[in-house]
């Protein structure tokens, strides 16, 4: 349905990532904000079209990363060899781009995302970077369209 990678293809990135010491990476969690209201307001094709939509804008930036849907309304984006400062800035572009996304049959709907990001640091467990991703997310998630940097 989206044509990016999925759960299982993030799993084997962030396993051949695990100790690495000579790249940087950056992971971003990328949500759709009340995604669930969208499916309980308008179902769940509707919903589907959402997310259709989000994974076109995520290919269509992926110069710089490697998109991944991890599940339902959530993907995220593996950043390699670039600085914080610019992962953020593609992850602000991917939000004015999902803000401008004409979803059919919901001609009022603003798709906003909220964005956890967290820098790999070296032999860091993969867990513990996905969590500190993760932990970012929930504190834009407080405020909704936000990108927070754990």
């Amino acid at each position: 349905m989206t044509g990016v990678n999925n759960r299982i293809a993030f799993l084997r990135s962030l396993k051949n990532i695990e100790g690495t010491l000579d790249k940087k990476y950056i992971l971003a969690i990328v949500d759709i904000d009340n995604f669930k209201k969208i499916n309980d307001t308008w179902g769940h094709y509707s919903g589907d079209e959402c997310i259709v939509q989000f994974s076109r804008v995520l290919k269509e930036n992926s110069e710089k990363y490697t998109p991944y849907r991890y599940g339902g309304d959530e993907f995220c984006l593996i950043f390699q060899d670039i600085d914080l400062e610019e992962a953020e800035e593609i992850c602000g572009r991917i939000q004015e781009q999902l803000n401008k996304v004409d979803i059919k049959k919901l001609p009022d709907l603003n798709l906003t995302t909220s964005i956890g990001m967290a820098v790999y640091i070296d032999e860091m467990e993969v867990s513990e970077w996905f969590g500190c991703a993760d932990r970012a997310l929930y504190q834009a998630k407080e405020v909704r369209n936000a990108i927070r940097v754990y």
